[in-house]
């Protein structure tokens, strides 16, 4: 009995994480480093990558057909590659780029999203979605997620964003738009220096509502109407 018990501690230690996160599979090797998507919308060219547009300049141009929607997914800036997969459409962010656009359209229904990065020196991950309104000139900010831009992205960064996106009530992030963020949730690789993963996977997935969106950004009675 004796003999045995530091055996059993050590096995015991194996199954112990840490009480923010539980151990959890590495992530999945990243795909072949090119777009593989449909891109929608009069800023797309060549099928691999779309002009980015002005923040403050207006959502007047033509909406898809119904009942498809039409997001922006504006990755970087960050120094590394990043890809984000959307279903099965891949958009590749190079790192010769560091900022990249990509406009899709997608169905009402839920659509699973991964974010990933992967290099030996750490990586940063910087990921921003808005969905374009069916009624105005306007795009509404879906969903956000940034660690280690302007640097690399640390366990830290991770948990703070994690925190952040939990907080937000429902998972509606724009509650003049029709999208419910769900199931968020991130996995790292290895830590080679103790501080920064050498591979990061952000997992999420996108649940676009059929109703028509037709009032500005901010607009209380969206809040009212979505309680």
């Amino acid at each position: 009995m004796t003999r045995r018990l530091p055996v059993a501690l050590a096995a015991l230690s194996l199954h112990c994480g840490s009480p923010q996160r539980p151990p959890a599979d590495p992530p999945p090797p990243a795909p072949a480093p090119v777009t593989r998507a449909t891109l929608a919308g009069p800023t797309c060219e060549g099928g691999q990558r779309c002009a980015c547009r002005d923040d403050d300049a207006p959502a007047d141009e033509p909406r898809p057909p119904a009942p498809y929607k039409r997001f922006e997914i504006r990755v970087g800036p960050v120094p590394n590659a990043v890809w984000v997969t959307v279903d099965d459409r891949v958009l590749y962010k190079s790192a010769e780029r560091p900022l990249e656009c990509f406009t899709v359209d997608l169905l009402p229904g839920v659509h699973p999203v991964r974010v990933q990065a992967e290099d030996d020196a750490g990586v940063a991950i910087a990921i921003r979605i808005r969905e374009q309104s069916g009624g105005g000139p306007w795009w509404y900010d879906t969903f956000a997620f940034d660690c280690g831009r302007g640097g690399l992205c640390d366990l830290d960064g991770l948990r703070a964003e994690q925190r952040r996106i939990a907080a937000v009530p429902r998972g509606i992030h724009a509650p003049c738009g029709s999208v419910k963020v769900q199931r968020f949730q991130w996995r790292t690789g290895r830590l080679p220096d103790a501080l920064h993963p050498d591979r990061i996977a952000v997992d999420f997935a996108l649940n676009v509502y059929r109703f028509a969106t037709e009032r500005p950004p901010g607009d209380a009675a969206c809040a009212r109407g979505r309680r």
